[in-house]
């Protein structure tokens, strides 16, 4: 597995982007989104960065997240769908030292651990004597509440997290991570496709 920080930026700086080019007047005077089930603090992690490595933190609040739903109805309405329940996007991209990897790769086990712990599932998980990878979600009925990818890569030297929380389709997981080109997309199983006799 190799997820460049150069992917990471580029993904969500396009979303980004996309939200600040679009906002309306009064936008910065809507209230805070209450508190989601599916947040994940992943700022335990920020101990581990490199002081002379790169280092990038994102966080989209609901408010920009409703904004990007607007702006993508006119180009693609199941994308605009896909983006109207989320609460919170946050990542955190972070070049790690050699000496703090073991720490870390412990940090991410026991964090997803705990994770588990409050009722979220593990639907990818990778163990290697290099990689501690992740990917979780919060199931509530057919819906999700939060999905979390949290990797510690020992081959590029990074520690990597992800958080979407809010009211996720199971079927949209793939389109909100890989148009905001998240980590952890190729482990996030793909809707099965309806047989012709189903169609």
């Amino acid at each position: 597995m190799k997820t460049t920080i150069y992917q990471v930026r580029t993904g969500i700086g396009i979303a980004l982007t996309l939200a600040l080019g679009t906002l309306a007047p009064g936008f910065a005077d809507e209230p805070p989104a209450q508190p989601s089930q599916g947040l994940v603090d992943g700022s335990m992690l920020l101990q581990f960065a490199d002081d002379d490595g790169e280092l990038i933190k994102i966080a989209v609040s609901k408010p920009m997240l409703k904004i990007v739903a607007e702006a993508l109805k006119g180009q693609d309405s199941s994308v605009a769908r896909a983006f109207t329940g989320l609460e919170s996007v946050k990542a955190i991209v972070m070049d790690v030292r050699r000496e703090r990897l073991d720490a870390a790769r412990k940090t991410v086990a026991q964090l997803a651990g705990e994770l588990e712990a409050e009722g979220w599932q593990a639907i990818a998980q990778v163990r290697n004597k290099q990689t501690h990878l992740n990917v979780l979600t919060l199931p509530r009925g057919e819906k999700l509440y939060g999905l979390t990818v949290v990797i510690a890569n020992g081959d590029e030297g990074q520690v990597i997290f992800a958080n979407i929380a809010g009211l996720i389709d199971p079927g949209d997981l793939q389109t909100i991570i890989s148009r905001l080109q998240l980590p952890g997309a190729e482990f996030v199983p793909k809707p099965e496709a309806e047989s012709p006799d189903e169609q």
